[in-house]
């Protein structure tokens, strides 16, 4: 899946045990945000553009035997690509919108509208990842696959939500209907105690501070 391995992943594993309550990433939640924004940060980055070009080729072990014969079948970067037109569906969910837009009307005029507008489209996708808390992947995409092996059979891997997260932010990094540069920022900017620590991560995945002048 675009070349992620656990190791990729472990620096944001480690902070959202501290930012979110409901990390659990055999659930959907708030917390994948993190994930996804880490990942279309990385799209940006040249080294990972290298991973990406790099990567090799895996398939639901099941699959393997007809993907040898040259049979179609759905590669672990096509689960990524399917699940991110899901994301570009939740961040501009109209009842979602509508749910943040009531319930942010009591901050208007407190904070700024930029901030404000960073904070809406961050709850507008945490809305509704908490809403589908108890979904199964198989039952929102149609298919799940456990072990995923490399074209030569020589390797394996496991893909869950955080994965999944991840990848389809490496592959929206440039989609304008996915604001998860707004996203990033709430993320950013509505974690006081672990500002540093938020800002330090993004920059490992960056390449470069993205909150000083010559990183913005």
């Amino acid at each position: 899946m675009f070349g992620i391995t656990g190791k990729h992943l472990e620096p944001i594993h480690r902070l959202a045990k501290s930012l979110y309550s409901d990390y659990d990433t055999e659930k959907l939640g708030a917390w994948a945000i993190l994930f996804l924004c880490c990942g279309a940060i990385a799209g940006r980055n040249s080294l990972w553009h290298d991973i990406v070009k790099n990567s090799d080729t895996f398939v639901c072990s099941s699959d393997l035997a007809k993907f040898i014969q040259g049979a179609e079948v759905c590669t672990s970067d096509d689960y990524a690509i399917r699940f991110s037109e899901r994301i570009k569906e939740w961040s501009n969910s109209s009842h979602a919108i509508a749910v943040v837009e009531k319930r942010m009307e009591e901050y208007s005029g407190k904070i700024s509208d930029a901030a404000l507008l960073c904070y809406k489209t961050w709850l507008t996708l945490a809305v509704m990842l908490n809403s589908l808390h108890d979904i199964h992947r198989e039952e929102l995409l149609g298919f799940d696959c456990q072990r995923w092996v490399s074209m030569s059979g020589s390797k394996a891997q496991s893909y869950g939500w955080a994965e999944l997260f991840f990848a389809a932010g490496i592959f929206l990094t440039a989609e304008p209907s996915v604001k998860w540069y707004k996203m990033a920022s709430a993320i950013h900017g509505m974690n006081k105690l672990y500002k540093e620590d938020v800002a330090a991560l993004f920059e490992h995945y960056a390449g470069k501070n993205l909150f000083s002048k010559s990183g913005s």
